[in-house]
């Protein structure tokens, strides 16, 4: 095996610069039985970083809380408890951004924003939506790389809520309005505080204030959101995100791709947030490049593996989300 390199420009910024950071994310027990094997002692991690643990149905205020305990962490405990776990698997780390990528007499040429030149001979691409690794492919294959893109999904805010008085037996809850198509979920952080995030289906305008976004709660047929929000406190302001549009690179159409490229997570196929399924999906695809190294596939042979699986993945997110914005 060779040296590993890690560079995340994340590391060298607020955690907060990174995109989806502070909301809880809900994550089936499956994928956490999943990423438990690719980082093993995660779970424990997670634990140690004071990440809430509790059973799906101690989110939902009329359901059962019994069940096995799943963590209920923010994208930034997330990732901290991740990169914990794996570091010893990584020879060197760079918290800067990638400026430059250049794929050169069958290397990869890297610059960092600090200046920092890198060679590798196969770079695992995980830069997400910046697709740092595009301009250096283009190059190689002679024009623009092809994206694939679909509607645009709706967006989502958050809000932190203090005074929040919740169940002994509850850490938070969470909804679908049917009549809107809105989903909340208000999840404790830690004793009295609470964090409020609200995804909204394409179309709708972004709450901008606490006001803005208590009237959107009290549009919704279940009104205990509202009436827990309403009597809280609201220490800050409201952050949004803007709708995002599921893209994936269509590989399949490309000729003179270097072997030694294999592009992952959000750099390959980006879908719209409020499905909840970035993460599953990264899992899946780690799988699946674990399963082909262990038979022995190249690196060619998994990217084309991983390629026909994103396809399905787009075409199933793309028509989801052109479906729940039709009036039948």
């Amino acid at each position: 095996m060779g040296t590993v390199t890690m560079i995340d420009p994340v590391l060298a910024q607020s955690p907060l610069m990174r995109p989806q950071s502070v909301h809880a994310h809900r994550l089936p027990p499956a994928v956490w039985d999943r990423l438990e094997r690719l980082a093993p002692g995660l779970l424990g991690e997670l634990q140690q970083r004071g990440v809430p643990m509790a059973p799906v149905g101690a989110t939902s205020l009329d359901g059962e809380p019994g069940g096995a305990a799943v963590p209920w962490p923010a994208r930034t405990s997330l990732d901290a408890a991740l990169l914990a776990c794996c570091r010893d698997a990584v020879d060197a780390l760079h918290p800067a951004r990638v400026v430059r990528c250049v794929y050169q007499d069958g290397q990869w040429r890297l610059t960092l924003r600090d200046g920092t030149a890198l060679e590798a001979d196969t770079l695992v691409d995980a830069s997400g939506s910046f697709r740092v690794s595009l301009a250096g492919i283009a190059a190689c294959v002679g024009g623009p790389v092809p994206l694939d893109e679909g509607p645009a999904s709706g967006g989502y805010a958050t809000v932190q809520l203090h005074g929040v008085a919740l169940p002994a037996d509850r850490i938070g809850h969470r909804m679908q309005d049917a009549a809107s198509g809105v989903r909340a979920l208000l999840l404790q952080e830690q004793a009295g505080s609470c964090r409020l995030t609200v995804q909204f289906p394409h179309g709708t305008p972004l709450p901008r204030s606490p006001a803005d976004l208590l009237a959107v709660l009290s549009a919704l047929e279940d009104t205990r959101l509202h009436a827990l929000a309403a009597g809280a406190g609201i220490p800050g302001t409201v952050s949004t995100w803007a709708p995002q549009r599921p893209t994936r690179i269509a590989l399949e159409e490309l000729n003179g791709v270097p072997d030694g490229w294999l592009p992952i997570g959000d750099a390959l196929l980006i879908t719209p947030p409020h499905f909840g399924q970035g993460i599953t999906q990264i899992v899946q695809q780690i799988e699946r490049v674990r399963a082909g190294l262990a038979a022995g596939h190249t690196v060619p042979q998994l990217r084309d593996a991983l390629s026909q699986w994103a396809s399905w993945r787009w075409l199933e997110a793309t028509l989801m989300d052109g479906l729940s914005g039709l009036s039948l």
